[in-house]
């Protein structure tokens, strides 16, 4: 993990505590499964893609909020373009996502922005 990904992972345990696991750099392809016909750049996204940071739900194993790290490349019409097609991916399979910019402080705002797009049910250990 860069030196970012790395702050924003102590952000991340601080914020949520043990309620989550926090998994990294995760794979797209092992979070959404595929059914039928994908035009091409989003099967290729959902192939090669990955998730920076998933919080995955300890009981039920399944994932409860994806959240990407978006650098200064995230400007750019190409990067943009693989940054859509990951939205519609984690829309498409109902799982919210997240964006943060690197270089940005996080703190009480990001902090809750996070915890109210985490399930309701459960309880926040920090």
């Amino acid at each position: 993990m860069s030196k970012a990904e790395n702050a924003f992972h102590y952000f991340l345990t601080e914020t949520v505590g043990n309620t989550y696991l926090i998994e990294t750099k995760m794979p797209l392809k092992d979070i959404f499964k595929r059914y039928g016909f994908a035009e091409r750049g989003l099967y290729t996204m959902h192939m090669r893609g990955h998730i920076d940071f998933l919080l995955v739900d300890q009981r039920s194993k399944k994932p409860v909020l994806a959240i990407e790290l978006d650098d200064w490349r995230h400007k750019f019409p190409d990067r943009q373009d693989m940054d859509r097609r990951k939205n519609i991916l984690t829309e498409t399979g109902n799982l919210k996502l997240l964006r943060f910019k690197v270089g940005d402080t996080w703190g009480e705002i990001e902090r809750r922005e996070i915890l109210a797009a985490l399930p309701e049910q459960t309880t926040h250990n920090r």
